[in-house]
């Protein structure tokens, strides 16, 4: 479990800075622009960003897994899910926002400060665990659904299935994760009784 939290906890941590950071400079550096066909505007930083994510993945992995009380690995996987789990809700009601991290960020620094606190701490590993596997678990199915229904070739090719997700798929992939959130709190409270 110390490996799968110090993993999840780099990508979380590595994902949202590196995006918020490359969406930040490019927002900042080609801001008053004026891009033509042809031109690579913005190319040096999607380099930049491909070399540099894996580095900084696998230093934050080793960082966490070393340092797992210190750095509060679990406050950061239980800030970051729940980040995401609720940037899906707003989604669901809300039009489509493209900015994601920026919500996910303020709640990572919220799991962080509180994790502490033994009510949280209690079911941290069940939360975390079920949301990490419902939101796996979600994706999957929905390509499993979008394969059936012969309409997956026009968003694999993207590196994310979620920008093309119709209303009936998100409510699909929220209720997936949702179920997963349930069942991972529900078997962490079994084991626990159990010891």
């Amino acid at each position: 479990m110390k490996l799968f939290f110090s993993i999840t906890a780099a990508f979380l941590v590595t994902w949202v800075g590196s995006v918020n950071s490359l969406y930040f400079l490019s927002w900042l550096l080609y801001r008053d622009s004026i891009a033509e066909p042809g031109n690579l505007e913005g190319l040096s930083l999607l380099i930049l960003f491909v070399f540099a994510s894996p580095i900084i993945f696998i230093t934050l992995s080793f960082l966490f897994y070393k340092n797992m009380e210190r750095l509060r690995t679990k406050g950061v996987v239980l800030g970051g899910v729940i980040g995401f789990y609720i940037t899906n809700l707003i989604d669901l009601i809300v039009v489509r926002m493209y900015v994601q991290e920026f919500v996910v960020l303020p709640f990572i620094i919220l799991g962080f400060l509180f994790i502490n606190r033994p009510p949280i701490r209690n079911f941290a590993t069940g939360i975390s665990a079920g949301l990490a596997v419902g939101f796996i678990a979600a994706y999957h199915i929905i390509v499993i659904v979008r394969w059936l229904d012969n309409t997956l070739v026009a968003s694999f090719y993207s590196l994310s299935l979620y920008g093309s997700l119709s209303y009936g798929e998100m409510l699909l992939n929220n209720f997936i994760i949702t179920v997963g959130l349930v069942a991972g709190i529900v078997i962490d409270r079994h084991l626990q009784k159990r010891k």
